[in-house]
């Protein structure tokens, strides 16, 4: 498990509209990247307002390029004012946070179900 706790300013490297309130944003995050494991997440503050920082799962993680991707619906007006962010702006993000999946390295067969945005961790899980 890791324990260190993270506060930074991570850039935006892309964010993409993916279906009608489902986003994909790349955030250039090395600290994040080189420790992130499956099944943790980031609590991203959205915008200036006192609004609660929203948990986000940690989606993809591309450890050469020291950058992670999050996977967001939009459900409120935190992800709202998320979904409206761009490349080149600076998110306050704090992470990883939670415990890791672990999987057995000798199991064979192994099927991931998940629904809605439950996918979003779990596809970081079958890429490592």
């Amino acid at each position: 498990m890791v324990t260190n706790l993270n506060i930074f300013q991570s850039k935006i490297l892309s964010n993409e509209r993916l279906f009608a309130n489902t986003y994909l944003m790349w955030l250039q995050s090395p600290d994040t990247a080189s420790v992130a494991r499956p099944g943790q997440f980031v609590m991203v503050k959205c915008g200036e307002s006192n609004l609660l920082r929203r948990p986000l799962a940690v989606h993809q993680v591309s450890r050469n390029y020291k950058k992670i991707a999050l996977l967001f619906a939009v459900v409120g007006k935190g992800t709202c004012w998320l979904s409206s962010s761009g490349a080149g702006e600076t998110l306050d993000v704090l992470g990883p946070l939670g415990n890791n999946y672990e999987l057995d390295r000798d199991a064979k067969n192994i099927l991931i179900i998940s629904g809605g945005m439950g996918i979003a961790p779990l596809y970081f899980l079958a890429q490592e």
